[in-house]
């Protein structure tokens, strides 16, 4: 039985390592690519592997009726984390020159920023929570720190995510408050995310303006 533990947990972690590898390092030439190897290596191959393999729920317990009290909730407590990192930032003086630049791109069509908003929800952010709290968790279910792996594999994948390490700030932040308003499910982390990083760019494009 332990031998078997092991193995599972073995090729569990050699799965993890290899998708994640593979979704970084694939190349792809445009948004479409982009999109099909996110499918394909965040969610498609996971989700077999725990169906198939592991036989793991992939739900995590959510009712569906709270589905929309999850997103609220999200939107709330990102937009008040969005204003107040925005804040300590500025008055810090701690953004640096590429992040700045990366944001002054869109300075002069909201649509655009919006647009690349969502790709960093898409990409970062979904890659990011779904490795941690829709595989990363389900492999370790059987083990009291599943919570705790999946938020540390969040975080680091966020603090490294292109030019937006400020996910990673974000994600250390309110992942352990959601933890203990048992809360951290992957849509409440992932609505926080994206409406933090939303209004914090917003912010602070109006400030360097």
């Amino acid at each position: 039985m332990k031998n078997k533990k092991k193995l599972e947990m073995t090729l569990s972690i050699t799965i993890l390592v290899v998708c994640v590898l593979l979704y970084s390092f694939f190349p792809t030439n445009n948004i479409f690519e982009e999109i099909v190897s996110f499918a394909v290596f965040i969610f498609i191959i996971p989700t077999l592997y725990l169906k198939i393999v592991l036989h793991k729920k992939i739900s995590d317990g959510s009712k569906k009726q709270h589905f929309l009290l999850q997103i609220l909730f999200g939107i709330v407590l990102g937009i008040v984390l969005g204003i107040l990192l925005s804040l300590l930032f500025s008055a810090l003086h701690i953004i640096t020159s590429s992040y700045r630049e990366s944001i002054l791109v869109f300075s002069d069509n909201k649509m655009l920023f919006f647009i690349n908003e969502l790709r960093i929800l898409i990409f970062n952010i979904f890659g990011s929570v779904a490795i941690g709290y829709f595989f990363v968790r389900r492999i370790f279910s059987d083990y009291k720190f599943k919570s705790i792996i999946a938020y540390i594999t969040t975080t680091i994948l966020l603090f490294t995510s292109d030019e937006k390490w400020i996910l990673g700030i974000i994600a250390a932040i309110s992942i352990p408050l959601l933890s203990k308003l048992k809360k951290d499910t992957f849509i409440t982390i992932a609505t926080i995310l994206f409406f933090t990083i939303l209004v914090f760019d917003t912010l602070i494009i109006k400030h360097i303006i």
